[in-house]
C-alpha cells in the first residue's frame, strides 16, 4: 500500500509540479520548439518506434509477456497458417469474431515464420498513424502548436503505448483508418473516405457501430451531405 501510495505522489503531484517549473524556467524555448510540427513528428515517431521495438523484442524474446492474450493470437495464427484461404475466411467471418481483416496478418506470419514480426508491425501502424494525423491537422489549418501537442499527445499517451505493448491487437487498424476517414472527408473524395469506414467495420464486429456513428456526422454536415449527394448524382 506504501509503494502504490509512492509511486501515486509522484505520478499525480511531483511530476506534474516538474513540467510545471519547466514550462515557466523554459516557455521560450519550449514554444520554439512547438512551432515547428514537422520537427516535432519526426522527433516522436522515431522515440517511439525505438522504445517499442526494444520493448516489445525483449518482452517476446525473453518470454516476459502476457501469455494469455499474446498466446491466443499466436495459437490462432499458428493453426490457421495451415489452413487454405477460404477456409481461414470462413474462421474470420463466423466462428472466430467478425474480422477478415486478420487474413492479412495472418498470411505475413505465415510468409515471415515470426510472430515477432507481426507484432513490431503493429508498432510501424500506429507510428505511421502519426504522420496520418499530423496530414490531417494541416489539412484543417490547425495552429502548430496545437499541431505539435496532438502529435505528443498521442504518441506519448499511456493509453497508445499500453495498448501497444501488451501484444497483437487487430483493433490498432482503427486509429489510421479512422483519421483517413475524415482526411477524406474533409478532401470531398466521398468515395474513399467510405471505403475506409467498411474498413473499420471489417476490424470487427464492434467497430460496425463505430462506422455507422459517421453517419450522424455526415447527416449533420449540411453542406457536405448536398455536395455529396449532387457528385453522386451525376
Amino acid at each position: 500500500m506504501e509503494e502504490i501510495t509512492l509511486i501515486n505522489l509522484i505520478r499525480f503531484i511531483l511530476i506534474p509540479i516538474f513540467f510545471l517549473i519547466l514550462n515557466y524556467s523554459y516557455y521560450n524555448k519550449l514554444n520554439s520548439y512547438l512551432d515547428n510540427p514537422k520537427k516535432i513528428l519526426l522527433f516522436s515517431s522515431f522515440l517511439y518506434l525505438l522504445i517499442l521495438i526494444i520493448l516489445k523484442s525483449l518482452k517476446f524474446t525473453t518470454g516476459n509477456y502476457e501469455f494469455f492474450d499474446l498466446g491466443l493470437k499466436y495459437s490462432e495464427f499458428n493453426h490457421n497458417s495451415n489452413n487454405s484461404f477460404f477456409e481461414n475466411l470462413v474462421f474470420y467471418l463466423t466462428f472466430s469474431h467478425f474480422s477478415p481483416l486478420k487474413i492479412i496478418y495472418l498470411y505475413f506470419y505465415k510468409f515471415s515464420e515470426n510472430f515477432l514480426f507481426v507484432i513490431l508491425f503493429q508498432t510501424i501502424i500506429i507510428v505511421f498513424t502519426g504522420h496520418i494525423l499530423y496530414k490531417y491537422l494541416k489539412l484543417i489549418n490547425k495552429d502548430n502548436k496545437i499541431v505539435s501537442i496532438a502529435i505528443l499527445v498521442y504518441y506519448f499517451n499511456p493509453i497508445t503505448s499500453f495498448y501497444d505493448i501488451l501484444g497483437f491487437h487487430i483493433e490498432h487498424l482503427l486509429f489510421p483508418f479512422l483519421i483517413l476517414t475524415f482526411y477524406y472527408y474533409k478532401k470531398e473524395k466521398f468515395y474513399i473516405s467510405f471505403l475506409f469506414l467498411l474498413l473499420i467495420s471489417f476490424i470487427s464486429e464492434s467497430y460496425i457501430l463505430t462506422s455507422s456513428f459517421f453517419g450522424i456526422y455526415f447527416f449533420l454536415d449540411k453542406k457536405k451531405n448536398m455536395e455529396f449527394q449532387y457528385f453522386y448524382f451525376f
